[in-house]
């Protein structure tokens, strides 16, 4: 069973993505059958400890606006902020030899923050492109089928975006494979697992949008971690940081905090957090 407790990391460590002694992917090749079967023992793992939480509708700004619930979640520093502050440190700066240098590092991490943004807001028009005014006029009348049919669209453009296999949604009774309250899961092979029920009940049409998008990040995480060369935007840090929190999973088994505040779920609700928010903007409720 994996507690986040016999991490190296302290509480306050979670959220630096640029820690020196994280192991590297390179650290562990041909010492473990993690890279050799990366699928296969994510597979076994989350069979066995995932849980596939997330928040009610679409997440922060949807909680506040229709349900009026106070946000419980702990304000914690948007990915382009990680990036800002993580991958240009300040030493490396003032040792730098000659300006140009330090005009190439400051390009090179603007660029970084640039393609994080646009990820983000092109996810959030195919959101809109797919969920349309008319779409979510009709979603209570449409057949399940035609539901699936629409989260499948949507999730084929966003692995096109993100750069991700994304083989198809699959329904299912989340709740008997991984327990109550399961609202879906990815084990890295393409696809997305959905519980049926918020796909059956039209008014979790959020929740299933959401939960969508958290896992589909997760996708980008696992690819990440087998090639890091697919994805130059991301800086190597936050891969092995990435990969040390997957070696050393924490399910919630001794509490929720410890599943929802390891670095691979804050990642996975901020970017959902993102694409939501720039989807709010386009549809004209924000």
């Amino acid at each position: 069973m994996f507690d986040i407790n016999n991490n190296t990391e302290t509480e306050n460590e979670l959220r630096v993505l640029n820690r020196s002694d994280i192991p590297s992917v390179q650290d562990y090749k041909g010492e473990l059958p993690f890279l050799e079967g990366f699928r296969e023992f994510l597979r076994d793992l989350l069979s066995n400890f995932f849980r596939g939480f997330a928040v009610d509708l679409f997440h922060d700004k949807a909680v506040d606006q229709y349900t009026g619930r106070e946000r419980t979640d702990v304000p914690i520093e948007r990915p382009t902020e990680r990036i800002e502050e993580a991958d240009v440190p300040a030493e490396k700066i003032i040792e730098t030899d000659t300006p140009a240098d330090m005009i190439v590092e400051a390009d090179t991490q603007t660029e970084k923050i640039k393609e994080l943004e646009s990820i983000s807001e092109r996810s959030a028009e195919a959101l809109a492109e797919v969920f349309d005014n008319k779409t979510l006029e009709e979603w209570g009348t449409m057949s399940m089928e035609m539901r699936e049919a629409k989260l499948s669209e949507f999730h084929q453009k966003l692995g096109d975006i993100l750069g991700v296999d994304a083989k198809g949604i699959v329904l299912e009774d989340c709740y008997a494979k991984l327990g109550y309250g399961t609202n879906g899961y990815c084990t890295g092979d393409g696809y997305v697992y959905l519980d049926y029920r918020n796909i059956e009940n039209p008014e979790n049409l959020g929740q299933a949008v959401d939960t969508l998008i958290h896992e589909v990040r997760h996708q980008l995480q696992f690819e990440a971690i087998e090639d890091p060369s697919r994805f130059p935007w991301i800086p190597q840090e936050t891969v092995n940081a990435w990969y040390n929190n997957f070696l050393n999973y924490d399910d919630g088994t001794f509490g929720f905090e410890g599943y929802y505040y390891q670095i691979v779920e804050v990642d996975a609700r901020l970017f959902t957090n993102d694409v939501i928010d720039d989807y709010f903007k386009i549809m004209g409720w924000a």
